[in-house]
């Protein structure tokens, strides 16, 4: 009487193992293909050129580079980030023999200190190699978008440009009282008093507020001697400037942060005089296309959806760190908003 049910049983257990060492075999493999797939894209995918079909592709030629967004590197496995695009074109372009000149554009409101000193860093690299660098500034070019445009040979804005926002900001969030409320204390074991720095689930720490506030006068200062220094400014003129207010275009010339006020087509004629070709000038175009594992991700559905919201998400929660960046929409508000959403 018990041999057909227990029989069934088994059968049932053999299946559920059998389903289940496939699901785990399936998950394992699609990590390696995936990873594979990741590490050939990185090889694979560089900076394509656009130029115009009338001109010899063999002909020297300047170079048009674009950012547009928030300067954070990726950290996921799927976006690389627009500041390692960003960087990949400013290397080709500058070891290109072809290219004479660059013509930057800019619509950020900044990011990451370390992401801006690197594009900085590359654009003064690639003016140091003999190549005239005119940087445009779009719609906003703030803080760390301003902090990467004084490498640049020439800095230009449109009429309606937003810059400034010159200043460091690490922000923060604590959610000790609301825990409190709710009768939740973090328990966390640190190894010295100073491990939990800036802890958004204990009690405000003026130990902790003091050796932060030292690490932003520090990058604040970094970023003042490089506006002295690009736009020979006298040190009391440019730390009044440097409050971190923004500034249209009009003000920003009127306090010598920029040198002309035009538009895309006059800033490309510009770069084509600085360039020194005799004759039609070629221009070239450049973008970073997708790695093979980005595009089969976002056939799975893991993609780049949610891209904004993950950005701020990242901004909001990732812990103390400092920007160059101009967000007066507050991290708080971003944070309530994916809290809305989600």
């Amino acid at each position: 009487m018990t041999t057909e049910p227990s029989s069934f049983i088994n059968r049932l257990k053999s299946s559920c193992l059998f389903f289940a060492l496939l699901a785990f075999c399936f998950i394992v493999g699609l990590g390696l293909v995936t990873t594979a797939l990741s590490q050939l894209g990185e090889d694979q995918v560089g900076v394509i050129e656009q130029s115009s079909t009338e001109h010899d592709p063999n002909s020297s030629a300047v170079a048009v580079i674009s950012l547009s967004g928030v300067m954070l590197r990726g950290a996921d496995g799927v976006n690389e980030g627009i500041t390692q695009d960003f960087l990949k074109m400013l290397k080709k372009a500058q070891k290109d023999p072809l290219i004479k000149a660059v013509l930057i554009r800019l619509n950020t409101p900044g990011g990451s200190v370390t992401d801006a000193d690197l594009i900085y860093h590359k654009i003064q690299a690639l003016k140091a190699s003999g190549k005239p660098v005119l940087l445009l500034m779009d719609d906003t070019c703030a803080s760390g978008g301003y902090y990467a445009a004084l490498a640049a040979s020439e800095v230009w804005a449109l009429p309606t440009t937003i810059t400034g926002s010159i200043g460091v900001i690490v922000s923060g969030l604590n959610f000790s009282k609301l825990l409190t409320n709710y009768g939740i204390s973090d328990e966390s074991i640190t190894s010295g008093p100073n491990k939990a720095l800036f802890s958004a689930t204990t009690a405000p720490n003026p130990a902790h507020r003091e050796i932060l506030q030292g690490i932003v006068d520090q990058l604040y200062q970094r970023f003042l001697n490089l506006l002295i220094k690009g736009r020979k400014l006298d040190a009391a003129e440019a730390k009044k400037i440097a409050d971190g207010r923004v500034y249209t275009a009009q003000e920003a010339l009127k306090l010598k942060l920029i040198d002309k006020i035009a538009y895309p087509n006059e800033a490309l004629e510009r770069v084509k005089e600085l360039s020194n070709i005799s004759g039609e000038v070629r221009v070239v175009r450049y973008h970073v296309p997708k790695s093979i594992f980005s595009r089969f991700s976002g056939y799975l559905g893991f993609g780049l959806d949610g891209l904004e919201d993950s950005t701020s998400l990242k901004l909001a929660l990732e812990g103390p760190r400092a920007y160059y960046m101009y967000a007066p929409q507050g991290l708080l508000w971003r944070f309530m908003r994916l809290i809305k959403t989600h």
